[in-house]
């Protein structure tokens, strides 16, 4: 049987390909608030959605992502979750378990995706370095186009930013998960933010 509100650990990027493949891509019965702060309208919103009936499917589905949330918005979103109305189905993905208020922790289903530990070793020894030898690292990978070293680095970093629980390093990482793969985006430029948040 399917929770009615499960909580998921990372960044939408990195989680949403773990979520039912049903509420992957948004659609009549999907909907999809992926933001920086969750504030009291965002909240409301998703309030007065929950209670309509499905438009073609048995639910309607909200997959919650958000780095931050006000204390108005968890409390609304609370009520949502205290008294789930039966046809409306929750996700919500935040970096930390921390970003959440603990009335709301308890009634969220935590989803461990992680099915193979991902090692923060990598990034951790790549933050301790001096940074001349950092950004030259970044200057030769982003000139050699090393899909494969970036990939592996950025793995490891979100794994490092969780364990330290580094917001700043989260979102540089989100923000290099965005843009690192379009078409014009400097690699180089994003690997150094990454480098300066964390």
């Amino acid at each position: 049987m399917k929770h009615h509100a499960s909580l998921y650990i990372g960044t939408f990027d990195t989680i949403s390909q773990h979520l039912p493949e049903d509420v992957q891509k948004t659609g009549s019965d999907v909907r999809h608030v992926v933001c920086d702060r969750l504030t009291i309208d965002d909240a409301r919103d998703i309030m007065r959605e929950a209670v309509q009936r499905p438009v073609e499917k048995e639910t309607r589905s909200f997959v919650l992502s958000f780095f931050d949330a006000t204390s108005e918005a968890q409390n609304a979103l609370l009520k949502t979750l205290e008294e789930p109305v039966a046809t409306s189905v929750f996700y919500i993905i935040v970096p930390h378990r921390e970003v959440l208020i603990p009335t709301v922790q308890s009634r969220l289903m935590t989803i461990d995706v992680m099915q193979e530990e991902v090692s923060s070793k990598t990034a951790r020894d790549f933050f301790a370095r001096p940074y001349k030898e950092k950004f030259d690292h970044i200057a030769h990978i982003a000139k050699e186009h090393d899909a494969k070293w970036i990939e592996e680095f950025l793995k490891s970093a979100e794994q490092y930013a969780r364990e330290i629980r580094n917001m700043a390093l989260t979102k540089a990482l989100l923000l290099a998960r965005k843009y690192i793969s379009t078409s014009g985006a400097s690699r180089k430029m994003l690997l150094e933010h990454v480098v300066l948040s964390a």
